[in-house]
């Protein structure tokens, strides 16, 4: 190959490879919505997340999205929209994981952890806990970057490496102090909507193997809402360059589960998330949003 054919085989593997394994567009944008939530008065915020400020990243099409809000009225819309959406989820996903290590799970397993600061956020009321976040190699090295800036970060969790799309969980666990004989909950937020249907199903098999109880709390796009999505949020998604592949209706989803041994099935749309986990959004103005679930197996 001469020098011309060299340089473009280097820039084309920049372009498709380095993106997707240094960093994650939708966990700095995530960091954005929770940061501007955080800046609200306390009686009126979801959440408060004093990490978030420092993980948005420095890529330039994040900071463009941050600062562009100001005169693009729409877009400012949008994001208004996300940030409750993103924020209510979040928060009810919070108050899952508070109940299950109140029910007994003393590890938690976050996969496809992105810049989620739960340990931290958690850390004074969950001592004693296990925290283990999985991810692709290059955002767990990224995201250990940053969190190595902040004095009064947790650094007691344990991360892993590992592709989804070829690699299982149980390898990734193999390498952790993950307990199968003990009881765990599993979180994936914002995850399996960017799956294939073969690669999630394989995810819920390595989640429901062992004898310990399993508690599994996932986030999903429902059907109705993934086909409504349009208008600056589709553009905002399209930009991001991470698209949504796989949707839901919940009876689909809890089929699905149940197909691994997952028993019980009890899933939130995102006013009954509000009214559940975080009724100050009551008033707030939102779009597109996700549901949740909690699956837990027959032990």
């Amino acid at each position: 190959m001469n020098g011309a054919g060299a340089a473009i085989e280097a820039t084309r593997a920049l372009t498709t490879v380095e993106p997707r394994a240094r960093c994650s567009m939708i966990a700095g944008a995530n960091a954005l919505l929770r940061m501007k939530e955080s800046t609200l008065p306390a009686r009126e915020r979801i959440l408060h997340d004093a990490w978030a400020g420092r993980l948005i990243d420095d890529h330039w099409l994040l900071q463009s999205i941050r600062y562009a809000r100001f005169t693009l009225p729409p877009l400012w819309r949008a994001i208004d929209e996300l940030q409750t959406a993103h924020c209510v989820r979040h928060r009810s996903i919070d108050q899952l994981v508070l109940l299950a290590v109140a029910g007994g799970c003393k590890q938690v397993v976050v996969i496809g952890a992105g810049y989620d600061m739960r340990p931290s956020r958690f850390a004074a009321r969950l001592e004693g806990v296990t925290w283990i976040e999985l991810d692709l190699p290059g955002i767990g090295a990224r995201k250990r970057e940053l969190v190595d800036t902040m004095i009064d970060s947790n650094h007691h969790v344990e991360r892993a490496g590992v592709d989804l799309m070829r690699e299982s969980v149980l390898d990734a666990l193999a390498a952790t102090h993950f307990d199968r004989d003990e009881p765990a909950c599993f979180v994936l937020e914002g995850l399996i909507h960017y799956l294939p249907r073969a690669r999630v199903e394989a995810l819920l098999s390595d989640l429901s193997s062992g004898s310990a109880r399993r508690e599994v709390i996932v986030s999903f796009i429902r059907t109705q809402v993934y086909e409504s999505a349009r208008g600056p949020l589709r553009w905002l998604v399209q930009l991001l360059g991470e698209i949504p592949r796989l949707h839901f209706a919940p009876r689909e989803l809890e089929a699905l589960a149940a197909r691994h041994g997952f028993a019980r099935f009890q899933s939130w749309t995102f006013d009954q998330q509000v009214t559940a986990f975080a009724p100050v959004a009551r008033t707030r103005r939102v779009g597109c949003t996700q549901d949740v679930a909690l699956l837990r197996d027959r032990a």
